[in-house]
């Protein structure tokens, strides 16, 4: 058995991607599984990843039907975590953005994304069974186009995110850099997919293509969003336990915020108002009272009227002299 340039491929990628399994498992550890910001998916990535070549070097050494279809199904379905691995991390982004994309958006796209790796699974079976093994399945056409809208999706949230930069909040904005250069390297692979199973050119095929093809715009473009997906992970600070439940709130005014608080505590949002809990008494100083529709007014005292004080004052002058004789 020679070894090819297939085979080294393989093995760089079961290197590359052993300690990135191992990492990816200590980012989630580190973040929490509930707030990986996509780190799950780079685990099951890199799984795929290392199933795949493992796949690879087993069937030129020992070739068998079932080999080739694990190693059909793994490479085919690679796209959609690496895909929602950028997803989680805007969402991360998202969760530190006013205002925020509904959290439905990045709940739906995984579950399309499930819907597509449950295809391209029926598909590359189907594919190994039938007589052309060649030739793509409908499954496996239907699960690259999810795949390829699915990156399209991510690329609209991307840049609205983008538009809304200076409402990110602060540590939080290098990740919008981070799928930014990871957009292009996964079009690469997106691209290949696409051409592999809508194409006819012999030369892009999961078993019989271009492996220069497919080194140039399927590994290499994979490992360098890993790389720099996994980078970008240990330079992140931390979110407390306490604080990832909290709610971004926009900043709001003194007078703003103490209107709200009033409110709460009144029941507003949620029971019965209490008008004096809303507008509270005001407290006197021992000896004054404050004023009731019961309490009977005193009269006030009035002065003279204005155009007789130049009189009083011309009336005190004139007293004054004759006192002097």
């Amino acid at each position: 058995m020679t070894f090819s340039f297939a085979d080294a491929l393989s093995v760089v990628q079961i290197a590359v991607y052993v300690p990135c399994f191992l990492l990816a498992l200590v980012l989630c550890s580190r973040h929490g599984w509930s707030k990986s910001s996509g780190w799950t998916y780079l685990i099951t990535f890199t799984c795929l990843r290392i199933i795949s070549s493992a796949c690879q070097l087993i069937d030129d050494s020992n070739p068998s039907k079932e080999v080739k279809t694990a190693y059909i199904i793994t490479s085919s379905i690679g796209i959609s975590p690496l895909t929602l691995l950028s997803l989680g991390l805007l969402s991360r982004v998202n969760d530190n953005t006013v205002p925020r994309l509904s959290a439905i958006l990045f709940l739906c796209i995984p579950l399309s994304s499930m819907v597509g790796m449950i295809l391209g699974i029926v598909g590359g079976v189907k594919q190994s069974q039938s007589s052309t093994p060649l030739v793509p399945t409908t499954s496996s056409k239907v699960a690259v186009a999810n795949f390829a809208l699915i990156f399209l999706v991510v690329n609209v949230i991307l840049v609205i995110l983008l538009i809304r930069l200076a409402n990110v909040k602060k540590g939080e904005k290098r990740l919008l850099f981070v799928v930014s250069v990871s957009m292009p390297f996964i079009l690469l692979r997106v691209i290949y997919a696409l051409i592999s199973d809508f194409g006819s050119n012999p030369d892009f095929g999961a078993l019989t293509g271009s492996t220069t093809i497919f080194c140039a715009m399927a590994v290499v473009p994979e490992m360098v969003v890993a790389l720099i997906s996994l980078t970008s992970g240990f330079t992140l600070r931390v979110i407390p336990k306490d604080e990832k439940d909290k709610d971004v709130l926009p900043v709001r005014s003194n007078l703003s915020r103490l209107h709200s608080d009033h409110f709460q505590k009144a029941g507003v949002y949620g029971g019965q108002v209490d008008r004096n809990s809303l507008y509270p008494p005001q407290q006197f100083p021992s000896g004054r009272e404050p004023l009731t529709p019961e309490t009977p007014r005193t009269p006030r005292r009035r002065g003279p009227p204005l155009t007789a004080i130049p009189r009083l004052g011309r009336d005190a002058k004139s007293q004054k002299d004759s006192d002097m004789f």
